[in-house]
């Protein structure tokens, strides 16, 4: 399967992530209230960013889809990660996304996720996605939720208390 170079929203551009993206990666990553979020719980080092930034490109080459990085159209300035994460040990395809703390409350999450679920059903044809989030994180699951995703459970993953969400294709 051929993926698409970048992905154009109203306000964003959805590319895969490189290599040349690691220090403005590493902005996002290492805020606190960003890693709270995600099962790392705090920001990430620049040797995490470094890994997590491996396992996306690796990711993409695997099973040529992955989490896009999301650069602000306005600005030309990459504000986080949204995308497609396949879980092998389940055969599931989670829709995630990270933005920088400076991007929320301005629906760019939301934007981001809308156009990836909607890539994911097109052109990738999936099934289904899952969404999972910490209980209290209530902005991502209002991001969920905005896309159509339902709650589905509780769930123990990652060594994390977590509510999944769960979106069949139309």
């Amino acid at each position: 399967m051929q993926r698409p170079s970048t992905v154009v929203t109203e306000r964003l551009l959805l590319r895969p992530l490189r290599q040349e993206d690691l220090f403005a990666y590493h902005l996002v990553m290492s805020q606190d209230a960003v890693g709270r979020q995600l099962p790392r719980g705090a920001g990430y080092s620049a040797d995490q960013t470094q890994a997590l930034l491996d396992f996306w490109l690796d990711h993409w080459t695997r099973v040529d889809f992955g989490p896009w990085a999301v650069v602000e159209t306005a600005t030309s300035r990459l504000i986080g990660h949204c995308g497609l994460r396949h879980h092998e040990e389940t055969d599931e395809t989670e829709l995630l996304y990270a933005l920088g703390r400076g991007s929320w409350g301005r629906g760019l999450g939301s934007e981001a996720a809308r156009a990836s679920v909607a890539w994911a059903f097109g052109d990738l044809r999936l099934p289904t996605l899952v969404g999972y989030v910490k209980p209290d994180n209530e902005r991502s699951r209002a991001v969920l939720l905005g896309c159509g995703f339902t709650e589905i459970d509780r769930v123990q993953q990652w060594g994390l208390d977590l509510v999944k969400y769960r979106k069949d294709a139309p």
